[in-house]
């Protein structure tokens, strides 16, 4: 689908609205490129920060699988989304 998809947009809205609604959630976004160039960086950035959970969506397996496999040695929860 592609950053910037219209399933992309659903999910940001979503994820947006639900922060909306808590009130007590800081949601960050991270576009990691096309390519996935910035997937380490973003990861990186998640383990330092010790981010509460990260929603991932919209990454080829490969690169989903390298993520989890950092947040996870990171103790960080993570969800994956297939994109339809």
């Amino acid at each position: 689908q592609g950053f910037g998809s219209a399933f992309d947009g659903e999910v940001r809205h979503g994820l947006e609205t639900a922060v909306r609604a808590a009130g007590t959630i800081d949601l960050i976004t991270i576009d990691v490129g096309a390519d996935g160039s910035r997937l380490p960086r973003a990861v990186e950035l998640c383990v330092r920060e010790r981010v509460d959970a990260v929603v991932a969506y919209d990454l080829p397996p490969a690169l989903g699988a390298r993520a989890a496999l950092g947040l996870r040695e990171a103790g960080l929860p993570a969800i994956a989304v297939e994109v339809p």
